[in-house]
């Protein structure tokens, strides 16, 4: 069987984060409602389910997410489209285009944060 290659069609580049996120599906909440955001940028995130279900997340599904950027309190609504996913051992590997760019000083904060934590270490 021929594997997909890789073809990155982001239009703005992408900060590896490790957030958790709760989500909703087309406006309901499944049993499992929190995820990680593994990557983010302006205009989408990559997202990891882990313990969903094959076909529990599909392409073309609109997603709800509520995420807190660590050390402040206030949280961050986004809507998306669910535009591909990756079934994983035990997990679902997908990526959002997000209906309205992400505010940009809410990208600064993920900047600062995973600055600090490097420079920490």
């Amino acid at each position: 069987m021929k594997q997909k290659s890789f073809v990155n069609r982001r239009v703005r580049p992408r900060i590896d984060v490790l957030f958790k996120a709760n989500f909703e599906i087309n406006d309901k909440a499944l049993p499992e409602s929190e995820c990680l955001i593994a990557n983010i940028s302006v205009s989408g995130a990559g997202l990891i389910f882990p313990g969903l279900a094959e076909g529990s997340i599909s392409k073309g599904l609109i997603i709800t997410l509520e995420f807190f950027i660590p050390g402040t309190d206030r949280p961050i609504y986004i809507q998306g489209k669910i535009i591909w996913t990756k079934q994983l051992e035990d997990a679902i590997e997908a990526g959002v285009n997000f209906s309205e760019p992400l505010p940009f000083e809410e990208i600064i904060k993920c900047c600062i944060k995973i600055k600090n934590k490097f420079e920490s270490n």
